[in-house]
């Protein structure tokens, strides 16, 4: 989905990468706030928002799901998700389907290749990545994540820690790969407060009775609260 910077913090990891890939937040492309505009700044600004009120004021305007409605902006924050779509974003989407109607799918699609391209270098940039070849762009963080899962090598007793809140389709990967492997699924106790405990997973990680661990799989936030 098209990423909109309605949370300041969202927004603010996304000005820290010191670009603006694709012009999708609206403000051009390569368009950077002034306290990023160079490397010691950008290093600086790790730590500090650079973010004023006319700046946010700026991308939530060019943002039409965080624009005021009524007498009070809209506050969006399932932004990991399914982000709110800038205007430049919902123009460039409507204009493919326009191109893609005259041109024919595979004929737009050869036409776009430089630009297509050129994304993972945007990527790159925005996440101070080494480089393109470090970026790998799949359709959904599920199947993102689904394919570096199986990619793993399990053997019998391997040991698989996760969460009490895992992601439901993440743990139906554990539970094919056990039944295919042999791994073990343990879960990490919660602690008082019920998130997950790290010294349970400590302890979890230190027992070496049970088999080495392969794989610590938790989910930050996970979607039941």
């Amino acid at each position: 989905s098209g990423s909109s910077p309605c949370a300041m913090r969202r927004a603010d990891r996304l000005w820290r990468g010191g670009v603006c890939a694709g012009g999708a937040c609206g403000m051009g492309q390569g368009w950077k706030p002034d306290c990023l505009k160079n490397a010691d700044s950008r290093r600086a600004a790790s730590s500090t928002s650079c973010f004023d009120a006319p700046l946010i004021a700026r991308v939530r305007e060019d943002t039409p799901g965080c624009r005021p409605q009524g007498q009070q902006a809209a506050i969006h924050f399932n932004n990991a998700g399914a982000a709110l779509m800038p205007t430049p974003v919902i123009h460039a989407v409507e204009e493919w389907y326009k191109f893609e109607a005259l041109e024919g799918g595979y004929e737009a699609a050869a036409s776009r290749v430089d630009q297509v391209e050129g994304v993972y270098k945007s990527i790159a940039q925005l996440i101070n990545a080494e480089g393109p070849e470090e970026i790998a762009y799949i359709e959904n963080a599920t199947r993102a994540w689904d394919m570096a899962f199986y990619s793993m090598d399990f053997q019998p007793g391997d040991r698989i820690l996760t969460s009490m809140a895992e992601y439901c389709s993440n743990y139906i990967a554990f539970l094919h790969v056990s039944q295919k492997t042999g791994a073990i699924i343990e879960t990490i106790p919660n602690d008082p407060s019920g998130a997950t405990s790290v010294d349970g997973l400590a302890r979890l990680l230190a027992d070496g009775s049970k088999g080495p661990v392969k794989l610590v799989a938790i989910t930050h936030v996970p979607t039941n609260g």
